[in-house]
C-alpha cells in the first residue's frame, strides 16, 4: 500500500472582506447599525404574553451571546420573570453590508406558552413543544463550536423563581428544535432562592478549546461551579423531564470564594487556559486553571485605573491585544482595558487603563435598564482580522458597534491546509476538537492533524 503523504502548509487565509461600513470606521470609535432593522421591527405579532412585552428582551437583566463562525450577535430566549414569555431567537449578522435584526426561530405559539408558577430549580418547565421558557439570561447563554446555542437558566414565572435547566438548539438546523439536556444542579446545595439569587445569576463562560461551558453561583460556595462537557451532553441526547444532571457535567466547590455581580472570560490562547472572573466584591480577579483545577481560584489585585469592577458591566477577551475589555452603560462611550503581562495567567500581572477613544467619535451608546451585563459582546474577526464589540440597550434602538484597534498578524491569519499526494480520501486529515473532519478550517483555532491514524501535530493559530 502506498503511504499517504501529508504536507502541512501555512498560507495566508482567504478571508471574506469586512463590510464597507466597518472598514470605513476609524479605530476606537462607535457606529450605529440596524437603526431601522431593530428587534422591535421583527417582533412576533401578536406579541406573546408578559407584563412588559418584547421590550423585556433588553430591559430585564438580560444577556446576549455571539457566534464567532457566523459573525452573529444573538439574543436567545430572553425576557423572563413576568416581563416576557416569548422565547424567540434574534440574530444580527455583523459581517453583513446592511446589518438588520432577524427573528431566526420562534416563538412557541401563544396557545402553548405557559405563565404558570413553578418552584425553585424545578425539574422541567419547558413549553409543550419542548422549548425553554425565557430567562433573565445574564452570563448564561453561550454558542459552542458547532454553532449550538445554549440556555443554562430559566426564570419565566410570576414570582421569578428559577431553575438550572439546560437546553440547546443548533444554528444550522433550527427546524429540529430544542434539546433538553437536564439540570446543572439536580439539587442546589444551601438553596438560594427568593430574596437572593445564588445559583441564578453567577458568572459563566465558554471554553472553545476544551469545548466546555462553565457556570458558577453568585454568592454560594459549596458545589457551586458546574462544568458542562458539550460533546458529552450532545452525544447523550435529550434527557428525561425528571430533571437529571446534565450527562458529562462535573460539580466543583469554590472553597469559600464567592462571586458578586461578576463578569468572566476564558483566556483560551494561554497556557494554561484559564477562566478569569472579575468580581465587584473586593475589586479582585479570580483566576482558575481550566486544564487541571477548574474549582480552584487564585486571587489577583490589578493595578491602574479606571477599573472595571462596577455592578452590571461585562468583559470580553480581545485576542489581538491579549487583553480584557470591559464595558458598562455608566461608562458612556468609554471602554476599560485590563492588560495581561506574562505568559501564565495564574502568575501574570494585570493592569487597568482606559481605551483611547478617538477624538472624532460622535456616537455614545444610550443607557439601558439594569446594566450592560452580557449584552456587551465581541466578534473576534469581522473579516479583516479586526474585532468589533457590539451592544444593544433597547429593542427599538440601533445596535452600537465599536471598532477595536489591532489585527491578527500574518501568521495568525494563516490556516492549516492539507495536501494529499494521491488525492484519495483516507482517515488522515485535519479534524476539529470534536473529531469532525474538515475540508478546510474556516477560522483560527486548534486543529488535530492526523497521519496514518495518529495525531502528529496540534496547530494553534491565534
Amino acid at each position: 500500500m502506498k503511504m499517504l503523504k501529508i504536507a502541512l502548509l501555512l498560507a495566508t487565509a482567504v478571508y471574506c472582506a469586512a463590510p464597507a461600513w466597518f472598514t470605513a470606521m476609524k479605530d476606537n470609535t462607535w457606529a450605529n447599525v440596524a437603526s431601522t432593522g431593530t428587534i422591535y421591527a421583527v417582533r412576533p405579532l401578536p406579541e406573546p404574553p408578559g407584563a412588559e412585552g418584547v421590550s423585556a428582551v433588553c430591559n430585564d437583566w438580560t444577556g446576549a451571546t455571539a457566534n464567532q463562525a457566523t459573525g452573529e450577535y444573538l439574543f436567545v430566549a430572553q425576557g423572563g420573570h413576568n416581563g416576557y414569555y416569548g422565547n424567540e431567537i434574534y440574530a444580527l449578522s455583523l459581517r453583513s453590508e446592511t446589518p438588520a435584526w432577524q427573528r431566526i426561530w420562534g416563538p412557541t405559539p401563544n396557545a402553548q406558552i405557559s405563565t404558570s408558577e413553578f418552584g425553585c430549580n424545578a425539574a422541567y418547565t419547558g413549553y409543550p413543544d419542548g422549548s425553554p421558557r425565557t430567562t433573565h439570561g445574564w452570563f448564561s447563554n453561550f454558542v459552542s463550536n458547532d454553532g449550538r446555542m445554549w440556555v443554562t437558566l430559566v426564570d419565566a414565572c410570576p414570582s421569578g423563581t428559577w431553575t438550572t435547566e439546560v437546553y440547546s438548539i443548533l444554528r444550522s438546523n433550527l427546524s429540529a428544535g430544542w434539546t433538553y439536556h437536564g439540570r446543572q444542579w439536580a439539587t442546589v446545595p444551601g438553596l438560594r432562592c427568593g430574596s437572593t439569587f445564588g445559583f441564578q445569576s453567577g458568572p459563566g463562560a465558554y471554553d472553545p478549546v476544551g469545548n466546555k461551558i462553565y457556570r458558577s453561583a453568585d454568592f454560594a460556595t459549596d458545589s457551586s461551579i458546574c462544568e458542562i462537557d458539550v460533546a458529552a451532553a450532545v452525544s447523550a441526547g435529550a434527557q428525561a423531564h425528571t430533571g437529571p444532571r446534565v450527562p458529562g457535567s462535573n460539580i466543583y466547590d469554590l472553597y469559600q470564594v464567592a462571586f458578586s455581580n461578576a463578569w468572566s472570560v476564558v483566556l483560551d490562547d494561554y497556557s494554561p487556559r484559564c477562566w478569569v472572573i472579575g468580581s465587584v466584591s473586593g475589586d479582585r480577579l479570580y483566576i482558575s486553571n481550566l486544564e487541571t483545577s477548574p474549582g480552584t481560584f487564585v486571587q489577583k489585585t490589578p493595578t491602574g485605573t479606571p477599573t472595571g469592577f462596577d455592578s452590571g458591566v461585562n468583559g470580553v477577551y480581545h485576542r489581538q491585544s491579549r487583553s480584557i475589555l470591559v464595558g458598562g452603560y455608566e461608562y458612556g462611550a468609554n471602554i476599560r482595558r485590563l492588560s495581561i503581562t506574562g505568559t501564565n495567567p495564574l502568575t501574570a500581572a494585570y493592569a487597568w487603563s482606559a481605551m483611547p477613544l478617538d477624538a472624532s467619535n460622535t456616537v455614545v451608546p444610550q443607557a439601558g435598564m439594569n446594566g450592560t451585563l452580557s449584552k456587551f459582546q465581541i466578534i473576534n474577526d469581522m473579516g479583516n482580522g479586526q474585532a468589533a464589540i457590539c451592544l444593544l440597550t433597547g429593542v427599538q434602538r440601533p445596535t452600537y458597534v465599536y471598532k477595536v484597534p489591532g489585527t491578527f498578524s500574518r501568521v495568525e491569519q494563516s490556516l492549516p491546509k492539507i495536501r494529499f499526494s494521491r488525492g484519495t480520501h483516507r482517515a488522515d486529515g485535519i479534524f476539529d476538537l470534536n473529531g469532525r473532519r474538515m475540508k478546510e478550517p474556516r477560522q483560527s483555532g486548534i486543529y488535530l492533524v492526523c497521519d496514518k491514524g495518529k495525531i502528529i501535530k496540534k496547530v494553534y493559530l491565534r
